[in-house]
């Protein structure tokens, strides 16, 4: 396999030549990673040669889409796509969880948060074996690490039992307490989310900003749906809101929201009772698409944060001091 460098210089010789030798190594090289993936990933539902074939039509993709001056990788469009493939085993068993695993207070989750944990933990232990990960379901280790990754593996677990097609993916990487990349995927919409920190924020490859709306009156939003732990403290809150923005969603997933927020489809959000592992993957992403992430105090997030406002950044001071911090 070719180093990024290698992959680099190789591709802008093509480019200056257009050596077929050059493109063969180039082609060769990204069909070998297409093998390698699939053969990590053969028993992960789907067969070898499915996902061969999978990664030859990303291959095929990878060659319209390839810019050396941004150093992206042939073969980094090749594997995305096998690797979105393999989430897409989500979406194959939508609406047929199997086993339902009560957390407590109508909190639940299913055998397939757990399966789609365990693939990405390994892939993260496989490359980066000293790295922390906090993960939903089970997973804690060097949480003290200078980088800590971060997964929700199902988020929106309530809607994907209910056949509900709002749910994803979501995965941060936290390095000294700064969220530092964010990847969140929609599996029933193909929508894959990166970001990181100083590099923008895309979706399926390209750049998407954050909503320039400057008043609540013009304002869709999303608020926690979560009410039931603590109506006393939210529902007051949410009726200064609906009198003020346009309209109010509520859609029990976290990573859909964020997205939308990081897009432009929502103005701003508020929760209250998310952990880290369910925004952590859209940190990231809100702040390279020009929004601002932070607590019910204006402060910057953090692995142990509960609850944040997640805005277009023109509007965030205006929703702490007309909801937060009005006497």
């Amino acid at each position: 396999l070719l180093s990024i460098e290698d992959e680099i210089q190789l591709t802008k010789a093509l480019l200056e030549t257009g050596d077929l030798n050059v493109a063969k190594q180039l082609v060769q090289a990204s069909l070998r990673l297409v093998v390698k993936i699939a053969m990590e990933y053969r028993n992960a539902y789907k067969n070898v040669m499915d996902l061969i074939q999978e990664g030859n039509i990303g291959l095929m993709r990878a060659v319209s889409l390839y810019d050396p001056d941004k150093g992206a990788k042939l073969s980094y469009y090749a594997s995305w796509w096998i690797k979105s493939y393999i989430l897409k085993f989500l979406l194959d068993n939508f609406g047929g969880a199997k086993q339902i695993i009560s957390k407590g207070d109508r909190n639940f989750a299913t055998e397939l948060d757990h399966k789609a944990e365990e693939m990405i933990v390994s892939k993260i232990k496989q490359e980066f074996p000293e790295h922390g990960i906090l993960a939903e379901e089970k997973e804690r280790r060097n949480l003290d690490h200078d980088w800590l990754w971060i997964i929700d593996p199902l988020d929106g677990t309530h809607n994907f039992m209910r056949s509900i097609d709002i749910f994803g993916v979501s995965v941060g990487l936290v390095h000294k307490n700064e969220f530092v990349l964010g990847v969140i995927y929609m599996p029933k919409n193909d929508e894959l989310y990166t970001a990181e920190k100083g590099k923008g924020a895309y979706k399926n490859g390209e750049r998407i900003y954050v909503s320039k709306n400057s008043e609540f009156k013009d304002c869709s939003i999303s608020f926690d749906s979560s009410i039931r732990y603590s109506p006393k403290k939210m529902l007051p809150v949410l009726e200064k809101v609906a009198h003020k923005v346009f309209n109010v969603r509520m859609l029990g997933s976290s990573a859909r929201l964020l997205t939308y927020v990081a897009e432009g489809k929502f103005d701003f959000a508020i929760e209250y009772h998310d952990r880290p592992w369910d925004f952590a993957g859209g940190v990231c992403i809100i702040k390279e698409a020009g929004g601002n992430f932070t607590d019910f105090q204006g402060n910057p997030p953090t692995p142990k944060t509960a609850g944040y406002i997640a805005s277009n950044g023109v509007m965030h001071s205006q929703i702490l001091d007309t909801f937060f911090n009005a006497d």
